[in-house]
């Protein structure tokens, strides 16, 4: 993630590793966020950029995913007996169970389910309107939470 900030100029905003962390820290569901003050907007969209750019570096990974995903729905198979797809839920529900908080324990259904939703969210992401898309979808989800 450093490596695509610097590729996209973002070096003042996120310098090195302890910046990008420290940014990642803002998020309260997050082990150990200790208080970090919330992202203010540069620092938002530095990250919708990062997370774009990753994205569009996975152009052909992501859409063979999803492909893949609809064909096991479609056939009523479960997403994880493909190999692509259960490897991915399961990198993604081992990273998740480390880094963040869980009030109630998450069911491993509910974590692939939250797997497959951001896979599908990053095919619209890392098109060339991914990062407007992004920046949308948080305001959103940011005014939702504050109703």
């Amino acid at each position: 993630m450093v490596s695509a900030a610097t590729n996209l100029n973002l070096e003042s905003r996120v310098p090195e590793r302890v910046a990008l962390w420290r940014l990642r820290q803002s998020n309260p569901l997050r082990k150990g966020q200790g208080g970090r003050k919330k992202l203010d907007v540069e620092e938002a969209q530095s990250l919708v950029l990062i997370i774009c750019y990753v994205a569009k570096q996975h152009q052909e990974l992501i859409p063979r995913a999803v492909s893949l995903l609809e064909q096991m729905a479609a056939t009523n198979r479960e997403p994880h007996h493909a190999a692509l797809l259960g490897d991915y839920i399961d990198a993604f529900c081992n990273t998740y169970q480390q880094r963040m908080e869980e009030d109630g324990k998450i069911s491993t259904d509910e974590l692939t389910n939250l797997a497959l939703k951001l896979l599908i969210d990053l095919l619209f992401y890392s098109s060339p309107n991914g990062y407007r898309r992004l920046c949308l979808a948080l305001i959103d989800r940011s005014t939702n939470m504050e109703i």
